[in-house]
């Protein structure tokens, strides 16, 4: 489709790009911080992964977690939030109509959370749910696998579950803190996008309530050590054989290479 690549950077920090697409009739947002994993210790691994959870959530204008989602998805409108080893997104899809309403709400969320006791146990238990779950996925399973055995920065699923009892809500709060500032802030949104639409969503996004931050997170620094066999987990409950292979290459791919 016919579109136009605009990269931004804004005094606070904050760093993007817009996607203008004229005939696009639906826009979409994507928000993202650097506050995965690595950023917190094994003890406290879920830490980010129950912050995502809650922010899309109970804030300060809509102090219920159903209201908000009812409210948010009343024309149709998306969203969703996922958590990595080094990153936390989260991403909305509206019609092009509501598109001011939508860039609004996503914007309450990530700065006025509430992060509620009572949701705090809601989503300990969805995420619970969620990691049992998982535990039939036998290609996440060897994922998970092979990059714990090049001493990379994971933990399986069960090893998660056994410290998800070791969050508390003080920790989330904390973590929320440190990540989430305009610095630390990169975003793509696209759709139809004339100079008048981005100019008003680049002064919401300049003067977003967040404090400036430091700056964006940095990287871990780990090195993939080189498995001098094939690793082989043994499930004899498995009636099929799954394969998964991972590659890694010493140094930070260029541009070109990635595509």
């Amino acid at each position: 489709m016919r579109h136009i690549v605009h990269e931004v950077k804004f005094a606070n920090g904050a760093k993007g790009l817009f996607i203008n697409i004229p005939d696009a009739t639906v826009m979409s947002f994507e928000y993202n911080f650097r506050a995965g994993e690595y950023l917190v210790t094994k003890n406290k691994f879920e830490t980010p992964h129950l912050m995502e959870h809650m922010l899309l959530g109970a804030n300060e204008l809509i102090p219920k977690a159903h209201d908000f989602k009812a409210e948010f998805e009343k024309n149709g409108a998306y969203c969703n939030a996922s958590t990595g080893t080094y990153d936390v997104i989260y991403e909305a899809e509206c019609a092009d109509f509501e598109w001011d309403r939508i860039e609004s709400m996503m914007r309450l969320a990530i700065t006025r959370p509430l992060f509620l006791p009572e949701e705090f146990l809601a989503e300990s238990g969805n995420v619970r749910e969620e990691l049992v779950t998982r535990s039939n996925n036998h290609f996440r399973n060897l994922a998970l696998a092979l990059s714990k055995a090049y001493h990379l920065r994971v933990l399986t699923d069960q090893e998660r579950l056994d410290r998800l009892q070791n969050v508390t809500l003080l920790d989330i709060k904390r973590h929320y803190k440190r990540t989430h500032t305009a610095s630390n802030l990169r975003f793509v949104i696209a759709g139809k996008l004339p100079v008048s639409r981005r100019r008003k969503i680049s002064e919401c996004i300049e003067n977003i309530a967040l404090p400036k931050g430091e700056g964006r997170l940095a990287l871990p620094e780990e090195h993939p050590v080189a498995l001098k066999r094939p690793l082989n987990i043994k499930n004899d409950t498995v009636k099929n054989i799954y394969f998964y292979i991972d590659t890694y290459i010493l140094r930070q791919l260029r541009d070109e290479e990635m595509d």
